[in-house]
């Protein structure tokens, strides 16, 4: 072979050599990014005090990526402490990581202080001083000790419905803290329907949650915030620190509502219901459905469909209201289109809060709503004459 040709193969077998080496450390180096763009840290939440903000546990990629709140799979991160007040100070207070300080937050006060009765079966206040703690501010110093009247073993929060508009739809949180256990609950002023319990633990700081979508659900009637002491003693409770109502988490609330029309099947036929609008001065407006408008007086359910393009506009929740002329003459149910489950919601005279959200929702979601209203008792045809309404739908925007 001609040397020139040879020492040309030579040349090119070193530079594809040459090249596969290159490009073997390109591709190291190239990992070796890779891997440095997984390095997480990992930092600690810092909590709120009346006058410093705080900041929530997360984690960072450390290389612009958003800071996210659960721990990501597959990655050990750095773990990066606490942050600095500094650091925490330096953040928008937009930002997702940050907790406003206490004294950030709106204060709602209600329109009454702390209640019981006593044995003249008289409402009086507990004897009540105005405190400052260091972490939580301004606060109410109850005396329960200095009373001996007490005819129950319970004081309450009266909570007017005007109160619960002024909260306008937030979720909101109370703190309290005792020297001894009680326990906290919500009862709302019609049906005395309770919303469980939260234990008030001894010697500590606790959070009492209020959320919308529970003193919502009968905003015309009010409700009671109660504070029941163990063994039947409030003097037992001696002096109790609460706040006022801090605003947790403001909502907006979304109208998302579609157009809405009850029909009924004749044969192949489904005509309509019906309807009319009016305005109601706590709910807002809504759509009145006249059953007497029925030609067949036979008929038993009536139904509203809410197809899937409009049920994709909804939130991770929705709420309305219907309105039923008599006490458990009528009945909700709502099912969704998917899998076919649905929840049944009996009504009281005047105006009750549907609330539908969990799988219910996210399959109507994906596959449409229905809303059907039956007589209370199953097999009755609809009262001829009667009317129901519903209101707008809402969904709540945090």
């Amino acid at each position: 072979m001609d040397k020139r040709k040879l020492g040309f193969l030579t040349l090119g077998l070193i530079g594809l050599t040459g090249f596969a080496v290159i490009g073997a450390n390109l591709a190291n180096n190239y990992i070796s990014l890779g891997e440095e763009k997984t390095t997480w840290k990992h930092f600690e939440a810092v909590e709120e005090a009346y006058e410093t903000r705080g900041i929530k546990e997360y984690w960072t990629d450390c290389i612009g990526g958003e800071p996210v709140f659960e721990a990501p799979e597959g990655v050990i991160p750095i773990e990066g402490g606490k942050p600095t007040l500094e650091f925490i100070n330096s953040l928008d207070l937009n930002d997702p990581r940050v907790i406003p300080a206490l004294k950030e937050y709106d204060r709602i006060q209600t329109s009454s202080l702390l209640q019981y009765v006593n044995t003249s079966s008289q409402y009086v206040f507990v004897e009540n001083q105005s405190a400052t703690d260091s972490h939580y501010g301004p606060v109410h110093c109850y005396v329960f000790g200095i009373h001996s009247d007490y005819s129950a073993n319970n004081a309450f929060y009266y909570l007017t419905a005007s109160d619960l508009a002024k909260f306008g739809n937030k979720d909101l949180k109370m703190y309290i803290y005792s020297d001894v256990q009680f326990i906290m609950n919500y009862s709302e002023g019609t049906t005395w329907k309770s919303y469980g319990n939260t234990v008030i633990e001894a010697g500590k700081w606790n959070v009492f949650s209020f959320k919308a979508s529970v003193y919502n659900e009968k905003p015309i009637s009010g409700g009671y915030i109660y504070f029941t002491a163990p063994g039947g003693d409030l003097a037992a409770l001696g002096n109790v620190m609460v706040t006022d109502f801090v605003v947790a988490e403001a909502s907006e609330v979304k109208d998302v509502t579609p157009s809405i029309d009850f029909t009924y099947q004749v044969g192949k036929n489904w005509p309509s219901i019906g309807k009319t609008i009016g305005n109601d001065s706590e709910i807002g407006e809504y759509f009145e459905f006249d059953l007497s408008t029925l030609t067949d007086t036979s008929i038993k359910s009536t139904a509203a469909a809410i197809s899937t393009a409009n049920s994709a506009k909804f939130g991770d929740e929705i709420y309305f209201y219907v309105y039923a002329k008599e006490a458990n003459a009528i009945r909700l149910v709502v099912n969704e289109a998917k899998s076919w489950s649905q929840k049944n919601y009996s009504l009281d005279l005047g105006w009750n809060k549907v609330l539908v959200d969990g799988d219910l929702l996210a399959n109507g979601k994906e596959k449409g709503l229905y809303l059907n209203i039956f007589s209370a008792t199953d097999g009755v045809a609809l009262a001829n004459g009667e009317m129901f309404r519903v209101s707008h739908i809402f969904t709540p925007v945090n």
